[in-house]
C-alpha cells in the first residue's frame, strides 16, 4: 500500500495548473499524506465540502483566473497565517453574533452546490455587481483567507448546517470591504445573507496583503 501511495504523488515536472485532474491529484495527495498540516487539512476539507462537485468548483475558479489549490496556496497555508488576525477563527467565525444591524440594509445570495451565485438581491452596493453565475470565491480579497475559511467552516456545516461569519472581500470595483454574513445549507446549495460592516474594521482594510 505504501508503495502504491508513493507512486500516486503528483510530480512537479509534469504538473500543469490548468489541468483540473492534476489539481484533484494534488488535493487527494495532500489530504492523505499531509493530513497533519494546514495544507492537508484544507485539501481534505475541500474534498469533503464539495464532494462530487469538486471538479465543477475547480473549473469555475479556473474560468475566473482564481488561484487554484496548488503548491503556491499550500505553501502559504503552511506558513501559519493564523498569526494574522484576518486569518484567526475568532475573527472569521464569531461566536457572539446572532443578528444583523437592523438600521442597515441586508443583501442575499442563493448559491448552488459549488457556491456559485445563482440569485442575488441588494448585492451591488457591496459587491459592485450582482455576482450572478460567479463563484463566491471570486470576491475573496485573499485566496489564503478563503482557504482558511473553508477549513474552519466545514465542521459547522456538518454539525448544524449554518453559521455567522466575517470576511474581507474585494469587489468588482477593486474595493476592499468587510462583511458580516450568515450562511445556511439548503437542499440545492446555500443561502447567504450579508451586511457591510467595513466601518468597524478600517484598520484591517488598510493593512497590506501578506498572503495570496
Amino acid at each position: 500500500t505504501e508503495e502504491i501511495e508513493e507512486k500516486c504523488e503528483p510530480t512537479i515536472q509534469t504538473f500543469e495548473p490548468q489541468e483540473l485532474k492534476d489539481v484533484l491529484a494534488w488535493l487527494t495527495y495532500f489530504s492523505r499524506r499531509h493530513s497533519d498540516t494546514p495544507a492537508g487539512q484544507y485539501a481534505a476539507s475541500v474534498l469533503s465540502l464539495y464532494g462530487e462537485y469538486t471538479k465543477v468548483w475547480l473549473k469555475r475558479l479556473s474560468q475566473e483566473d482564481i488561484l487554484l489549490p496548488t503548491l503556491p496556496l499550500f505553501s502559504m497555508l503552511n506558513l501559519n497565517p493564523d498569526n494574522d488576525i484576518r486569518f484567526k477563527r475568532s475573527f472569521l467565525l464569531p461566536d457572539n453574533i446572532n443578528s444583523f444591524d437592523v438600521t442597515k440594509p441586508v443583501g442575499n445570495f442563493v448559491l448552488d452546490k459549488t457556491m456559485t451565485i445563482m440569485q442575488s438581491f441588494n448585492a451591488v452596493p457591496i459587491f459592485g455587481d450582482t455576482g450572478i453565475m460567479r463563484p463566491l470565491q471570486a470576491y475573496s480579497s485573499s485566496q489564503t483567507e478563503a482557504a482558511v475559511h473553508i477549513v474552519h467552516s466545514k465542521p459547522l456545516f456538518e454539525s448544524r448546517g449554518w453559521f455567522w461569519y466575517r470576511k474581507i472581500i474585494r469587489n468588482s470595483k477593486n474595493e476592499r470591504k468587510v462583511i458580516l454574513g450568515h450562511i445556511k445549507a439548503s437542499r440545492t446549495g446555500y443561502i447567504i445573507h450579508f451586511q457591510d460592516i467595513t466601518e468597524h474594521y478600517l484598520d484591517l482594510i488598510d493593512k497590506p496583503a501578506v498572503f495570496l
